[in-house]
């Protein structure tokens, strides 16, 4: 998905809620003007509420950047979304590699 904006120029980790659904985007290790957004629930569109949140985190001022769904271990439960967030940013924090489990 690209949208327009200008991406923060330092890496950063931001857990973001919508309605009732958390998820958690970073621009650690991400290429220039690109955002990985990292959900749980592996939804295939970013709703605009979304959209929204991460503009603001990115302070985006008028070019494009490019959001990038990063697959990553689907929950079980239907409350587990907000540990699943925190999980995922306490790794990128401290450098772990994230490790990819697909539950189909």
């Amino acid at each position: 998905m690209h949208m327009k904006g200008t991406v923060m120029s330092s890496e950063g980790i931001q857990i973001l809620h919508s309605g009732n659904h958390w998820l958690c985007v970073s621009t650690i290790g991400c290429p220039g003007n690109t955002i990985n957004l990292y959900d749980s629930l592996n939804h295939r569109k970013t709703s605009q509420a979304i959209v929204a949140q991460i503009s603001s985190f990115i302070n985006c001022q008028g070019t494009s950047y490019t959001i990038q769904v990063i697959k990553c271990q689907k929950q079980s439960g239907c409350n587990d979304c907000g540990l699943f967030a925190i999980a995922t940013a306490t790794a990128l924090c401290s450098g772990t590699v994230y490790i990819t489990l697909i539950n189909d």
